[in-house]
């Protein structure tokens, strides 16, 4: 059972990105800090319910480690690296571009239901990506999965 959260006290203003991350720390309630960072690895803003250095400082070196296995491309022809999940004894991290310049990470106590993460991370890519002006890019898919449920003799339902 996870620990109720609160939102640490901030130590920046809010901007146009807090309530997009805000939303996502409301959705899931595993999450302790969801940062925006730009190519440089700088804090575009962040919500946390940890230290707000802890977070930007943590935020900073997955976008580093992220950059790193982008370079290093580990597999011939696997393509580039778009996101990375780190699973610890503790903790586990999250980091997710969200275009060529922005990167999303997110720290999470063990205990999350991934598809909710999944979901509240697709929401925050798009109203990330309108923010800021960007197109989706080629490792997103475009068109939504939609699952249809009828009735089927022998079952109460079938997709």
């Amino acid at each position: 059972m996870l620990a109720q959260r609160t939102e640490a006290a901030r130590d920046q203003a809010e901007n146009a990105f807090t309530e997009i991350l805000r939303r996502m720390f409301q959705s899931v309630p595993a999450l302790l800090s969801v940062v925006f960072v730009d190519m440089e690895g700088e804090c575009i803003d962040y919500v946390a319910a940890i230290e707000p250095f802890e977070a930007k400082v943590c935020a900073a070196h997955m976008h580093m480690l992220l950059g790193t296995l982008r370079r290093a491309r580990l597999m011939p022809g696997g393509g580039d690296t778009y996101a990375l999940e780190l699973v610890t004894s503790e903790r586990e991290v999250w980091v997710r571009r969200m275009g060529e310049e922005y990167v999303l990470v997110i720290l999470l106590a063990h205990g999350f239901d991934r598809s909710e993460l999944h979901d509240a991370i697709a929401r925050a890519s798009r109203e990330f990506r309108a923010e800021v002006g960007i197109a989706t890019p080629s490792w997103e898919g475009h068109d939504p999965l939609c699952v249809r449920l009828r009735t089927s003799p022998g079952w109460t339902y079938a997709p």
